[in-house]
């Protein structure tokens, strides 16, 4: 069995649905990236704020810090094959909030599920993925979602409703020549919005812009800003 390990959880410091514009563990361990500094600049000064994640020699994440602070981490126990088995996220500055559990289980195909029982509510979200580890399928307390996939195996659509809600959501992506995620969009009935991802000269992310229109409010937008430390 593989020790356990500390690390962030991304799900915590982006928001939207799918990350592929960050790089991945193999690529932070090749370009030897040590930290990556998250700068949030919203409408007014009081709304910005900056995060941290730390890496080790193996890239994987081992600290998140929000203003200087360590604000959350997780413990993962993996099996032989150094597949997670079980996630344990846990919140140092949210008093009183439980840790959440995750636990993951492995078809022979090598599709797998993922479920994360809420241990106040008992409210499940459940995950389905193919062998190459792409979603398919999500149950987000309630809200089904549908991933759809090009040829490329690039997501290019998430389509989605809440239960018992006629109500439907969809995000949409789209890429650029080098298969770098460029324009993510999000439309509902009250809400929609769109992300906009630009990378430096080594093909990492550099910076996120996001509008986003609300019903009966003004169009607010933010960028967040990426700097890596070797």
């Amino acid at each position: 069995m593989k020790n356990i390990l500390l690390f962030i959880s991304l799900t915590f410091i982006f928001s939207g649905n799918i990350f592929a514009q960050f790089p991945t563990a193999a690529e932070i361990k090749n370009k030897k990236i040590k930290k990556v500094t998250i700068y949030h600049e919203g409408k007014t000064p009081s709304e910005n704020s900056y995060r941290a994640l730390y890496f080790d020699e193996n890239g994987n994440d081992t600290a998140f810090y929000n203003k200087g602070e360590r604000w959350q981490y997780k413990v993962i126990q993996y099996d032989e094959q150094q597949r997670p088995l079980k996630i344990e996220e846990v919140f140092i500055h949210d008093e009183g909030r439980p840790n959440e559990i995750t636990t993951f289980v492995y078809n022979p195909d090598g599709s797998y599920v993922s479920e994360m029982i809420d241990s106040e509510s008992g409210a499940k979200d459940i995950n389905e993925y193919d062998k190459d580890g792409k979603q398919l399928k999500s149950n987000f307390y309630g809200r089904l979602i549908d991933f759809l996939y090009n040829e490329k195996g690039q997501l290019i659509k998430q389509v989605g409703k809440a239960k018992d809600d006629l109500r439907g959501y969809m995000w949409e992506y789209k890429y650029d020549s080098r298969g770098k995620l460029i324009l993510r969009t999000f439309t509902d009935e009250y809400r929609n919005s769109k992300m906009i991802f630009e990378y430096n000269k080594e093909g990492l992310l550099s910076k996120e812009i996001e509008t986003e229109n609300v019903k009966g409010f003004p169009t607010r937008t933010t960028v967040e800003k990426y700097v890596f430390s070797y």
